[in-house]
């Protein structure tokens, strides 16, 4: 490490569902140990003091959440080095998160995260402000700067576009260091992008249509309302509209009909006064043609020797649907928002290591750190999809 012999304590910030992953990979690749900072105020204040007090850990790994939290007892470790992974949590320089992690000062820093030149320039500017102040300086400078703002809606000064991006991008520049997609490529293996269409059964397409009616019969109703109760201005000066009582109902229809493409077994599923309208329509043996295509095409990936699949669905109710069908096949690990991050991270190394775990079935809440990684490796990855 170039900051060997300089560095006594490195803090690492991260989403909660990296903080094990960062562990493992600090034993992976470095003779030092990290301390995971998790668990009730109890356990965080003696773990913090753990690593404030004794040499035996070099790395101190905590979530944002937690940073804010245990503000005062982080800030009495005084790091030498600071690093704030997926650092775009803190773009936002009105978030409580944000105004936790400036208080804490080191002689290093370090962020990792996407493309934050693709995004808002004052996004970037937070970003740079807590890495190095004197980079892009004054927020108000900076704004004037690189901002095109205009009267708007009786408001002055809204933002309207930016400028003298090219000016931004070198100054930037040096402190930044970049992996584009295309230099990366080569070290990544070959992805194939199979796409199945399946068929709807009879019973989804009447849920679909009888949704589709409700839905259609809302859409309808607002527009009406809308034509009928004008909108005003707030106390900014935005134009607000007003707005149906049932509005609200809009993406609940539209969940819905997601659901009823995956299995209409989610709809009894569903605790939900909206899906109850439809439950009636379900026969009670009724199957998901998704599913069976899904179980149908590991059991042929198994038997021609990939013995390794990651699948991923956007419901957690999809995922117990999945699992029911899958542990047929073989074993199965799962990945969900529900569970702990030192659960999730030992559900990902059971099925990296154990030879009799074969799927490792994941909702959104695996879409960070290294699941991703086992998808885009070795083995094969699969995602319920939505049906179109």
């Amino acid at each position: 490490m170039w900051l060997e012999g300089k560095v006594r304590k490195a803090l690492i910030v991260c989403p909660t569902s990296l903080k094990y992953q960062w562990k493992e990979e600090i034993d992976k690749f470095t003779e030092h140990k990290g301390i995971v900072i998790d668990g009730t105020p109890k356990q965080r204040k003696a773990q913090l003091e753990e690593f404030r007090d004794t040499s035996e850990y070099l790395f101190g790994i905590i979530n944002y959440e937690l940073v804010r939290n245990d503000l005062d007892l982080i800030k009495s470790i005084r790091p030498q080095v600071i690093a704030a992974d997926e650092c775009h949590r803190i773009k936002n320089w009105k978030t409580k998160t944000s105004q936790a992690m400036k208080e804490l000062d080191a002689p290093y820093k370090f962020g990792l995260t996407g493309t934050p030149m693709q995004n808002k320039p004052d996004e970037l500017w937070n970003i740079m402000d807590w890495l190095n102040p004197t980079i892009l300086g004054n927020y108000w400078a900076f704004r004037n700067r690189y901002v095109v703002t205009a009267e708007k809606f009786g408001k002055k000064n809204v933002e309207i576009g930016y400028k003298r991006l090219g000016e931004l991008r070198r100054r930037v520049a040096p402190y930044m260091l970049r992996r584009m997609k295309v230099d990366v490529a080569p070290e990544l293996p070959e992805m194939i992008f199979n796409k199945y269409r399946i068929e709807m059964t009879p019973e989804q397409s009447r849920l679909q249509e009888a949704i589709q009616e409700d839905f259609v019969n809302l859409l309808k109703d607002i527009q009406e309302y809308s034509q009928e109760h004008e909108g005003h201005y707030d106390d900014n000066g935005q134009w607000v509209e007003a707005e149906h009582p049932q509005q609200g109902q809009m993406l609940g229809y539209f969940n819905l009909l997601l659901a009823v493409s995956d299995a209409p077994q989610l709809l009894q599923m569903s605790e939900s006064n909206m899906a109850a309208k439809y439950k009636d329509l379900i026969n009670q043996k009724t199957k998901s043609p998704k599913i069976e295509e899904l179980e149908k095409i590991c059991i042929e990936n198994i038997e021609s020797g990939n013995n390794k699949i990651v699948v991923f669905t956007q419901f957690a109710r999809m995922q117990a649907l999945a699992v029911e069908a899958l542990m047929k096949v073989g074993g199965v690990e799962i990945i969900n928002g529900s569970m702990k991050p030192f659960e999730r991270q030992a559900a990902l190394d059971n099925f990296k290591h154990n030879e009799g775990i074969n799927f490792l079935i994941c909702t959104d809440a695996a879409n960070y750190g290294s699941s991703k990684c086992l998808a885009r490796d070795s083995m094969n990855c699969w995602k319920v999809l939505k049906s179109a």
